[in-house]
């Protein structure tokens, strides 16, 4: 386990328990926590190439309150939807929200509704 935390030692270290989780026919759920609240550069440090699936769960700000919203990265061999949605966690567990829709910039902290291409003239989401 000491591998995994020695930073120049972590891509073969993650090849090879990948090589091992599938050759004995399991899954396994692998976390990479982000140490800030703002946008995160590349949450698992050039890995990606090794997990059929990513998912991204993050905190965003939209009308100046703090929500969480919850994107699929990647799925390898699927057509998956590309969009970001809202997310909620109660009593009950995780609700899905609507998508977020008509925003820019939610993936760096920020939300703004408006035009990406810089033609039109962004103002705060919702």
């Amino acid at each position: 386990m000491f591998a995994a935390r020695e930073l120049e030692r972590l891509p073969a270290y993650a090849r090879a328990l990948a090589g091992v989780i599938r050759a004995g026919g399991a899954s396994a759920l692998i976390t990479s926590e982000a140490s800030t609240l703002a946008a995160v550069v590349e949450p698992l440090s050039g890995l990606s190439f090794l997990f059929h699936n990513i998912v991204l769960l993050r905190y965003i700000e939209i009308e100046s309150e703090v929500r969480r919203s919850i994107s699929v990265l990647k799925m390898r061999g699927s057509d998956h939807a590309k969009g970001l949605w809202q997310f909620e966690i109660g009593a009950g567990g995780l609700t899905l929200g609507e998508q977020l829709s008509g925003l820019t910039g939610v993936l760096s902290w920020s939300a703004l509704r408006g035009d990406p291409t810089g033609n039109g003239s962004d103002r705060p989401a919702l």
